[in-house]
């Protein structure tokens, strides 16, 4: 839990509970009262035992005046309140699952509803990348075809994501982000992973590197997550050698991603007709 991730994953489990400033204002109610109960608790003793009245008679009155400054009865009152709220609100065919928050949305003039589809959607998708030089950026490049090299290594290698049942866990931008290079994420070997490396990220085409044609392959060492306060994250990467195993993995992923991507094709052509 002393991580960033861990802190998110404590407060879901964990949430701490909300304070209304109408219940705090409450309590602060009745502690004045019940100040100004004790003060007359006081003052009665004082002028009972100055008048001579017995000690029997002088608790009960005194205890008379704190039950008369601190009516017993206001949380109780307010507990009625709330029910009888509740109890408009599933008249008119409205459940609520949170009654202590009624107060809160009684101060609520205003409410806006978005259907999900019409104005906004659930997914995102990557126009393109642009890369700054000196200070300023370059127009923008589409992911189509071929990208720079170096841009193409820090999209395909710098993010959180995890493979797990052969899909890509993790954040849904950086998810969009790595299928968009079209790169392969594969596990490491015995060998790869005692010697650290976490996933292995390689391209499927040939790219120019420093005019030299080659495939980029990189085991993902280290990751340092994304920081809020220095707005970016970071990954050590090394350079690797596929093994067999993992190239006719990366060939059987390119033919599934292959058969899947021909039958979406066919099934919306059917749609069309």
């Amino acid at each position: 839990f002393a991580t960033a991730k861990g802190e998110l994953v404590r407060s879901i489990l964990y949430p701490k509970p909300l304070q209304f400033k109408f219940y705090a204002d409450s309590f602060k109610f009745l502690g004045v009262l019940f100040g100004i109960a004790v003060l007359g608790f006081f003052y009665s003793i004082y002028w009972f035992r100055h008048w001579g009245v017995g000690w029997g008679k002088i608790v009960v009155r005194c205890l008379d005046l704190v039950t008369i400054a601190v009516p017993p009865a206001l949380p109780i009152a307010l507990s009625i309140g709330v029910v009888f709220a509740v109890w408009r609100l599933k008249q008119a065919k409205i459940s609520c699952i949170a009654p202590n928050r009624v107060n809160l949305g009684g101060r609520v003039n205003r409410v806006c509803f978005d259907k999900t589809g019409t104005l906004t959607s659930d997914g995102l998708d990557v126009s393109g990348v642009m890369e700054a030089h000196s200070g300023t950026f370059e127009p923008l490049q589409a992911m189509t075809g071929r990208a720079a090299p170096r841009m193409l290594s820090v999209l395909g290698a710098c993010h959180a994501l995890s493979e797990v049942a052969g899909q890509l866990v993790g954040d849904p931008l950086d998810v969009k982000m790595f299928e968009s290079t079209n790169w392969v994420m594969l596990r490491p070997t015995k060998a790869q992973a005692s010697a650290g490396v976490l996933a292995v990220v390689h391209d499927r085409t040939e790219q120019y590197l420093l005019s030299t044609p080659c495939r980029l392959e990189f085991g993902i060492v280290r990751r340092f997550d994304f920081a809020s306060r220095w707005q970016r994250m970071g990954v050590v990467v090394r350079r690797v050698k596929l093994s067999p195993s993992q190239q006719s993995a990366s060939d059987k992923k390119t033919a599934d991603e292959a058969v899947a991507a021909a039958a979406a094709a066919r099934e919306s052509a059917d749609e069309v007709v």
